[in-house]
């Protein structure tokens, strides 16, 4: 039976939200970071993921957040944990020690002409009617290269996807696909089993 358990927390973004309610205690490096950030959607969605780790681990000094060779953040004396986003959605998973990554998607028409190489031949003509089929096939590669710690397309296309498990460089991954939200595809994706994540839906502080 899996011992670890992840917790998922999701949040939406709306209007333009304050700086200082998503900002936890930073350090100088990380506080640099992100005032150095161009786009301030890229700042919203960084605050927010890390609002939503502050959320999940009220205790964490997030003052002593560090990045690993690769730029992804961790917190030395853990848990594991990873933040996706996409458009005004930002979700954040939380357990176990070992790897984990996490991809979300909302469901939105796909050219699949550019994108069919990621399906199973069996997938294709499902994913021409329901997108969604898609976005399952597409959050399980995601998740499985960001546990992996090394992102990129061509890493994307070389996983391969045997039910709930997936392979990549030699490694095996345990995939779930926790239920979101209407109109949202997540995957998770760990290094060892774990029990069905939980999923609680947050507020954004308010504007």
């Amino acid at each position: 039976m899996p011992d670890e358990t992840v917790t998922l927390l999701f949040t939406r973004l709306a209007g333009r939200v304050p700086a200082s309610p998503w900002r936890p205690r930073l350090s100088a490096e990380w506080t640099e970071r992100i005032a150095g950030m161009r786009s301030e959607t890229a700042r919203r969605r960084t605050l927010a993921g890390l609002w939503l780790l502050h959320t999940a681990l009220p205790e964490a000094d997030l003052g002593e957040l560090v990045r690993d060779t690769e730029g992804r953040p961790f917190l030395p004396a853990g848990p594991a944990f990873n933040i996706s986003h996409c458009g005004d959605g930002i979700a954040c998973a939380v357990g176990g020690t070992a790897g984990l990554g996490l991809d979300i998607e909302r469901v939105r028409p796909v050219s699949l002409r550019r994108f069919a190489r990621f399906l199973t031949p069996e997938q294709v003509p499902a994913a021409h009617t329901d997108p969604a089929v898609f976005f399952r096939a597409w959050t399980a590669r995601e998740a499985t290269v960001k546990a992996g710690g090394r992102v990129g397309l061509a890493r994307i296309a070389r996983v391969r996807i045997d039910g709930d498990r997936a392979t990549l460089d030699g490694d095996t991954w345990h995939l779930q696909w926790p239920t979101l939200a209407p109109n949202w595809v997540a995957c998770l994706a760990t290094a060892a089993p774990t029990a069905p994540a939980g999923v609680t839906t947050v507020s954004a502080p308010p504007v």
